[in-house]
């Protein structure tokens, strides 16, 4: 069913209505289309696929991980409430939940209240990925400590992703709000953090931790290099933990 109102110049799909607009195609309950804007307004059970060309790496990949060289194209599934499409900005809303195509469980993953994604001017790639309110970034399956599953979760009230259109690598982010990072062996905290996907480096202020099975440190600036497991910063502190106690008398023990 079509309804047109003059008034508005929009036409209102219902009766599991579907579209295409660019590299994009969606379904939901109802669909107004804005016909002189352009505008697509999508409300209740939305499902939007994004088709992005060939890179060298998944726009939703935030960390490093093997296997993401010579991908051909891709597609991001995304999930949400509301959906608003104008020119290249495409903007999800209430419980939105984005997935590397095909859904395993394992792909990178991202969910937040409220999510934006700008594509570049030929629709082939994504230039930023805005997410807010709740976010909740998963990369790899949950148990896995090493490999290309490894389970890596970023956690904040705001997160802003710059996938490298030079490299296709991965991408930069700055996060804000209670942000913390988890992976195999290591937690970090802070206010504000951003990430470096070239370098794998990570700068966190605003009461900044880092928790390893070794060590805490605290500063009040902290510059991760995890590649190198490297600490540097201000006023940073480093507090060694003790050997587990079954160690420690194993340690003991006569030859």
């Amino acid at each position: 069913r079509a309804v047109y109102t003059k008034s508005d110049a929009a036409i209102v799909f219902t009766g599991e209505p579907r579209w295409t607009q660019a590299q994009m195609e969606g379904r939901a309950e109802r669909v107004t289309i804005h016909s002189a804007t352009g505008e697509v307004h999508a409300e209740n059970q939305v499902a939007v696929k994004v088709q992005l060309g060939a890179q060298g790496s998944s726009v939703l990949t935030f960390f490093p991980a093997t296997g993401n060289t010579n991908r051909g194209p891709q597609v991001i599934e995304i999930f949400a409430h509301e959906f608003r499409a104008r020119e290249r900005l495409a903007t999800f809303l209430g419980e939105a939940h984005a997935h590397e195509s095909p859904i395993t469980g394992g792909e990178p993953r991202l969910r937040s209240d409220t999510l934006e994604m700008q594509l570049a001017a030929d629709s082939q790639r994504a230039e930023r990925i805005t997410a807010s309110n709740h976010v909740v970034f998963e990369q790899g399956t949950i148990g896995v400590t090493n490999g290309p599953a490894k389970y890596r979760k970023l956690t904040a009230q705001t997160l802003t992703a710059r996938p490298s259109p030079q490299t296709n690598g991965v991408a930069d982010l700055v996060a804000d709000g209670d942000v913390q990072l988890i992976e195999p062996g290591a937690t970090a905290r802070g206010e504000h953090g951003t990430y470096t996907g070239a370098t794998d480096i990570v700068e966190l202020t605003g009461n900044p931790m880092v928790d390893t099975p070794k060590a805490i440190v605290t500063g009040r600036t902290l510059v991760w290099d995890k590649a190198n497991n490297r600490f540097a910063g201000s006023g940073y502190k480093i507090k060694s933990k003790p050997e587990p106690v079954g160690k420690t008398a194993e340690a003991l023990k006569a030859p």
